[in-house]
């Protein structure tokens, strides 16, 4: 009898013990998440992926890269249309990205519309960027997608020999020597990786660039695009359809050439063949009434007032071919009308420096063009 309480006796401390350890584990696990977390860049970039777990339902989410959060202005299209959208878009983001994206998003979201920027296939290279990967997976949370995200990534592409492997999948070893996290309120906000995004993923870019309208780009063509970046798109469009998500695919209006135009024409061939819809708006510039020698900032992005009429014309095109509810008038979106008036007032500020801008280059120019007449300088 004696010993049979003693055996009891045993089993109860070793389960205690047992629960001990695991309680020590778990809290382990929490700080090494949370130190990551803090450590972490605090940049837009991870303020684009993060800030999604902040807002209310959104009706449309854009996935893509810098030829999203530049173009689409959220604040604009909520004013204009009562559309509530979101850029969950980061720098020289990587195609595999894409499909990992769409998942994190749904983590949080039910948005009745995707749209797409398939840039990030026309750009492929075997040899990747990591700063592209790193933009987007160290902005996610620890989880088996990141670390699914980071094994596509390496296999998928050429990597260095000097890379850090292992940092792609632990993050905290590159930037446990960023000690200016500690001192920065934002940082600290996000140790639980999320923060609120009041411009909803929208960037600023106060820069300037004269530009010629590309030509001679219209073609039939279908140019090729890499297996391996033929295989991730086909991966994604499988994964949407099996998740029966409404998905727009675009190519952004930029100086674009006939070769790019071609790769398109494939990718649209593809996308069209699975059901989902696919605009090619380098084919609207007309229609956008867009200036090349005003609306961009270089040969792939505009400036805001390249993403103001890029915003209206694709926000039109949103509200005629998809059921968009109107949300201007609703309680639960009231601090929109706030994030909209703090729009207005940067918007004000960005155009007046991107004004700046264009004068000196237009003065700069016409010094130039007098200089290179000039025979006597005396």
């Amino acid at each position: 009898m004696i010993g049979r309480v003693k055996i009891r006796s045993d089993i109860k401390l070793n389960i205690k013990r047992i629960a001990m350890i695991i309680m020590f584990l778990l809290l382990l696990e929490r700080v090494f998440i949370s130190l990551t977390y803090l450590f972490r860049n605090s940049n837009y970039n991870r303020m684009h992926v993060v800030g999604i777990k902040e807002e209310e339902p959104l009706d449309v989410v854009f996935v893509g890269g810098s030829a999203t959060f530049v173009y689409w202005e959220p604040m604009k299209a909520w004013n204009d249309f009562g559309i509530c959208s979101y850029n969950f878009a980061t720098d020289t983001i990587q195609a595999e990205c894409i499909k990992y994206g769409i998942k994190e998003v749904l983590k949080y979201q039910q948005p009745s519309l995707f749209v797409i920027d398939v840039r990030a296939f026309q750009y492929y290279d075997n040899m990747g960027a990591e700063n592209g990967l790193r933009n987007f997976s160290d902005s996610l949370d620890w989880g088996i997608d990141r670390f699914r995200l980071v094994n596509e990534y390496l296999d998928n592409h050429i990597i260095e020999e000097n890379q850090d492997k292992l940092s792609l999948y632990l993050d905290i070893m590159k930037y446990h020597s960023n000690y200016a996290a500690l001192g920065n309120p934002d940082n600290w906000e996000m140790i639980d990786n999320r923060i609120d995004s009041y411009n909803k993923g929208f960037e600023w870019i106060p820069a300037y660039r004269y530009l010629d309208a590309p030509s001679d780009f219209l073609t039939g063509e279908m140019v090729a695009i890499q297996n391996e970046a033929l295989v991730i798109l086909y991966d994604l469009l499988n994964f949407c359809k099996s998740k029966s998500i409404n998905v727009l695919f675009v190519v952004c209006p930029y100086q674009i050439n006939k070769e790019h135009y071609g790769k398109y024409n494939t990718m649209e061939s593809i996308i069209s063949s699975y059901g989902f819809d696919f605009i090619n708006l380098n084919d609207y510039y007309i229609e956008m009434e867009l200036d090349f020698s005003k609306d961009f900032y270089n040969g792939n992005h505009v400036n805001c007032f390249g993403a103001e009429k890029y915003t209206d014309f694709l926000g039109k095109y949103i509200v005629n071919n998809y059921n968009m509810p109107d949300h201007r008038n609703e309680d639960r979106y009231i601090s929109w009308h706030d994030d909209f008036a703090k729009f207005k007032e940067e918007e004000s500020e960005i155009k007046e420096k991107i004004c700046q801008k264009k004068l000196q280059a237009e003065e700069g120019h016409i010094i130039a063009s007098t200089l290179s007449k000039t025979i006597n300088f005396m």
